[in-house]
């Protein structure tokens, strides 16, 4: 795991783990959402789930011990995983020419899994928005000292900043701890979308909030871990894959952009640095009017 990153899942609280897959367990019926590492391997977990293992296999857990830390806020273990695993850059824009809040609704709506960040040419600090299932969170660490600030007060920070910054698509693979998952042997586990994913939120669980209010909710969390909603970003409503099932195979529940055409049609796929003008005030128009940036 890069060394950037290891610092600062360390910052967060830390206590000692142990009892393997039974550990897991357990942090799982609590709906954790943080890291835990052994031996080298980094595990991380949302809303209990398991969201990425790093330089190593969920094997390296069975029966380990060693350390658990706890997110100050849901967005951060799903963004490390995410810039651990890599993803495929779509478009970098500067913020002048296009504004983030444009792209994020682009982002939302297209149903997006990945990530934006907005570091380039800007002093302040480094931005975050990060996606599932097009459900936004957002996190910043600002000034040399790096604090961190989250939710809506990070994604505003994010919106007033002038930089560049650059769209991910990151495929997210959520599986269950060990022996927890109800899958039949014989059955198939079900490839789910990022939309399909979200929809499911809105249609199994009364609570499920909308971009909006699962933004507002995110801008709530605290560095107390034992108040924090880990509501903005539901991945418990995904069809559950073992995570034997998962392991030494192809992925079986990649969560990425659910329609191609959507996001090809608004955002440049070039990877050069790009921006949307308006010529019309048209919203169809507006969304699809592309300038570049000129030296």
């Amino acid at each position: 795991m890069d060394s950037r990153t290891q610092e600062r899942v360390e910052e967060w609280d830390s206590r000692p783990f142990n009892g393997g897959f039974d550990g897991l367990s357990d942090l799982a019926d609590g709906d954790f959402s943080g890291a835990v590492s052994t031996a080298g391997t980094w595990l991380f977990m949302l809303n209990g789930r398991i969201v990425g293992v790093l330089d190593g296999d969920i094997e390296d857990f069975e029966t380990a011990s060693g350390t658990r830390y706890e997110a100050p806020h849901p967005s951060l273990p799903l963004l490390c995983t995410m810039e651990e695993r890599g993803g495929e850059p779509r478009a970098k824009y500067y913020t002048n020419e296009t504004p983030l809040r444009e792209v994020d609704g682009t982002l939302q709506s297209g149903s997006f899994t990945g990530y934006i960040e907005l570091s380039e040419n800007v002093l302040s600090g480094d931005y975050y928005a990060v996606y599932y299932g097009g459900r936004r969170m957002a996190a910043a660490y600002i000034g040399n000292a790096e604090r961190l600030h989250t939710g809506d007060d990070a994604f505003e920070r994010a919106a007033d900043e002038v930089g560049i910054y650059e769209v991910t698509d990151v495929e997210i693979d959520v599986v269950d701890v060990p022996g927890t998952a109800d899958v039949e042997p014989d059955s198939e586990p079900e490839s789910t979308t990022g939309s399909e994913a979200a929809d499911r939120a809105d249609s199994q669980d009364s609570t499920a909030a909308d971009p909006s209010t699962a933004a507002d909710s995110a801008s709530d969390q605290t560095a107390d871990s034992t108040t924090q909603s880990i509501d903005p970003i539901d991945v418990s409503s995904a069809d559950p894959v073992d995570a034997d099932d998962a392991a030494g195979s192809d992925p079986t529940e990649d969560v990425t952009v659910d329609d191609e055409s959507t996001l090809s049609s608004e955002i440049d796929l070039t990877g050069e640095v790009t921006g949307i003008t308006t010529t019309d005030e048209s919203e169809a128009e507006a969304e699809s009017a592309t300038a570049g940036i000129t030296d």
